[in-house]
């Protein structure tokens, strides 16, 4: 465990020497015209480092390379030369820029000792004031800072938006937990790299150390927004020390009297605690080297806070307090979890009722040790043992767990939703009624479409129209209009309660509207034919589905594909005799069979140009054979009106016919290089083009007739679909008898 620093001195004036940080922050007070004093000790005296507030950056260097088990930090040098000799608009601003910078990456480096992490922290400060530009340090100091100090600035600015959010001090004041673990949690989902959340961790540590010099109600704030938000931040990333002093700094602003009170209970000097936790400590490592076990102990004074919440909590006095001093044990197996706590009964006297075993009965939140108490050397002490492993789980914070999105309400409020929840997901999750009547949405001001999936921090209100009633295209999976459990649920509740009649009437609109982009004819299908796909008991039930999301669309309109043939073609079979028993006709190379004809000329009318998969009927002409129409089409109906007797049966055969002339009709918004893209778009499908007409108009819109060969409707559809799908596609119909099938 890395020993980052103790606790806060006392206000008695019994504390040892100030550390480095401790130090920076003093000057970095003095230079905004305050004293700052009471400053917390990190681990290591200052005077080597500074010197009548000039800091000797080559020993603070040496210093940080210590630490980081490094013999130089060469970038991170660089960086504090960028800082201290770089023209940065003004002197003031420099100085401040350097020693902000240098007391941040100071902090972290007793956290984390990656050189490009302590670079961005130093760096940190300059590039939020734009003293320096990302372009400038990408230039310097490679991607992978730049990345680092990008990502801090954007919880930067989150950490201000939540700092100036007037609702939530309603939160704290209130200590509404729900919305302030969604304020850390929303933190930590900003980002899935560990460093940037240390990286505002040390900069609002830091904050904390120059204080002083604020308003008394700014003090207040900052205190309350430390303790409720960074505090356990640090806490969920398994800093433990870190967590300790920011709840410390805290509140000595938020209990002044309180966190006097506690100090000087604390009577004793800092090295005096200290030497005992060494005494103790190696007592307890003699005894397990003894008996051949492998172990690291650490130990912790407890910090003032904690002493506090203690007391508070579980009603004590501060004499009842058995954990104040403490040590850690890790070894590698259960077995030696137990063996030691044998051995720690065995040199210490046991203080009765103050054992946890949370290895044979885990925490909630999974988290396992031994927990005893005894009396050392006349004094309490706490002892946790566990493995290294079960230690390692209680510190890592596993990011891909927050796969969610915390964004705020129109008032504040911070709501926790699913990743990739659009503005409409977020309406049915304040209520119902704002889903069902939701018009349009804002995001950060900014007007967005109902489908816009947002993002962590992100402002959203939602306006109604008492009028407004959910629209049906909002079930549809692949408009993105919805992506949570809750939504949908929500809107197929509301359609559920709606007129069955009216929803039967809807569902018929929707089904022909699509079949129209298939070219496919209402009359052509029979929904009774589909009732068994969907466990419904009529064709109604289908159409009823369809409004209430319990039928999806492609499912039905796949279904429909298949049994009219529309599939993606397959590679030429073998003919099939008719499944006709009186068709005695010939099959010719449309395969086409027509009933009762043998070695009979047939062809495709003009009028209609059918195109295998539909319904077709033939109409035998006086000297060109047989014309094949479309069953539906009108020309075909007025031919059998007045000679009903040349009418007869006909019907596709096979799975291929000859390519046949189709001519299709687009619309798009006009724009260089459109035609040439949806030519290659008809290109990969395979389909020859015969013909192109365009025409442009004064609207901007381009009309563009094609006249194509393809083999079946099962192409022709499946064409039509992937030009829909393009950029700026308004309508793509076919075109039968000179109009637009729709």
């Amino acid at each position: 465990m890395v020993k980052i620093r103790e606790s806060l001195p006392l206000l008695d004036g019994t504390d040892a020497g100030h550390d480095s940080t401790t130090m920076i922050a003093s000057i970095t007070a003095s230079q905004r015209h305050f004293t700052h004093t009471d400053l917390p000790i990190l681990s290591e005296p200052a005077s080597h480092i500074i010197d009548q507030h000039t800091i000797d950056t080559d020993a603070w260097l040496v210093s940080m390379a210590k630490r980081a088990n490094e013999p130089h930090l060469a970038d991170l040098s660089t960086a504090c030369e960028l800082l201290n000799n770089h023209d940065l608009s003004t002197d003031s601003k420099r100085s401040n820029a350097f020693l902000t910078g240098i007391g941040i990456a100071d902090i972290l480096g007793y956290l984390y000792q990656d050189e490009a992490t302590l670079v961005a922290a130093m760096l940190y400060r300059a590039a939020r004031k734009q003293l320096l530009t990302q372009k400038q340090i990408q230039a310097v100091f490679g991607d992978e800072v730049a990345e680092l100090i990008k990502e801090t600035l954007a919880l930067g600015r989150l950490s201000d938006l939540i700092e100036n959010n007037k609702r939530l001090e309603d939160h704290f004041n209130n200590n509404q937990r729900d919305q302030l673990s969604g304020i850390y949690n929303m933190l930590i989902s900003m980002t899935n790299d560990v460093r940037v959340v240390l990286i505002k961790l040390a900069e609002r540590t830091f904050a904390m150390l120059v204080l002083s010099f604020a308003s008394h109600e700014r003090q207040q704030r900052v205190a309350r927004e430390v303790m409720t938000i960074y505090a356990p931040l640090a806490h969920r990333l398994g800093i433990a020390q870190l967590k300790w002093e920011l709840e410390d700094l805290s509140f000595r602003y938020l209990a002044p009297d309180r966190y006097r009170e506690i100090a000087k209970l604390l009577a004793e000097k800092r090295s005096e605690r200290e030497a005992y936790i060494d005494r103790v400590a190696n007592q307890l490592r003699e005894a397990l080297a003894e008996q051949g076990i492998e172990g690291e102990i650490t130990g912790r004074v407890k910090h003032i806070y904690s002493i506090y919440r203690k007391m508070k909590l579980k009603s004590l006095s501060f004499d009842q307090l058995y954990d104040i001093r403490a040590l850690r044990v890790l070894v590698n197996t259960n077995a030696d979890c137990y063996y030691a706590l044998g051995l720690v009964h065995g040199l210490w006297r046991h203080i009765p009722e103050q054992f946890d075993d949370y290895i044979t009965n885990p925490k909630a939140n999974g988290y396992r040790s031994l927990h005893t108490a005894v009396i050392a050397e006349n004094k309490s002490l706490e002892v946790q043992i566990r493995t290294f492993s079960m230690h390692y789980e209680a510190q890592v914070v596993d990011f891909g767990e927050f796969e969610r999105i915390y964004v705020f309400s129109r008032d504040g409020d911070i709501i926790e939703l699913p990743k990739g929840s659009t503005v409409l997901d977020f309406a049915y999750h304040v209520h119902t009624h704002v889903g069902n009547r939701a018009q349009a949405a804002r995001v950060n001001k900014r007007y967005v479409p109902l489908t816009y999936q947002l993002k962590t921090g992100e402002q959203v209100e939602i306006i109604t129209k008492q009028s407004r009633e959910p629209n049906r295209d909002w079930l549809v999976a692949s408009l993105g209009y919805i992506n949570t459990n809750r939504a949908r649920s929500k809107l197929r509740q509301w359609f559920n309660k709606q007129d069955r009649d009216k929803n039967i009437e809807t569902g018929k609109h929707i089904l022909t509207k699509e079949l129209a982009r298939m070219s496919v004819h209402p009359n052509s299908i029979d929904l009774n034919d589909y009732v068994k796909f969907f466990n419904a008991k009529n064709s109604d039930d289908i159409l009823v589905g369809l409004v209430n999301g319990n039928v999806e669309l492609h499912d039905l309109t796949g279904h429909i594909s298949r049994q009219l043939d529309l599939e993606p073609e397959v590679a030429d079979t073998e003919l099939i005799p008719s499944v006709h028993p009186k068709a005695t006709g010939k099959l010719d190379a449309y395969k086409i069979e027509v009933d009762g004809l043998d070695n009979i000329p047939i062809h495709l009318a003009g009028c209609c140009s059918p195109v295998q998969g539909e319904a077709i009927a033939g109409f035998i002409t006086q000297s060109n054979g047989v014309s094949i129409h479309r069953s539906d089409c009108h020309e075909y109906e007025r031919l059998v009106q007045r000679e009903p007797e040349r009418a007869i049966s006909a019907a596709w055969f096979g799975n291929k016919g000859k390519t046949q002339l189709v001519q299709i009709y687009l619309e798009s918004y006009d724009r260089r290089g459109l035609l040439r893209d949806l030519t290659q778009i008809i290109d990969q499908e395979n389909v020859n083009i015969r013909q192109v007409d365009t025409l442009s108009g004064d609207d901007d819109i381009a009309r563009l007739n094609f006249t194509i060969e393809v083999t079946g409707l099962s192409q022709l559809s499946k064409l039509l679909a992937k030009l829909e799908q393009q950029h700026g596609i308004i309508l793509a119909r076919r075109i039968v008898n000179g109009t637009k099938t729709a």
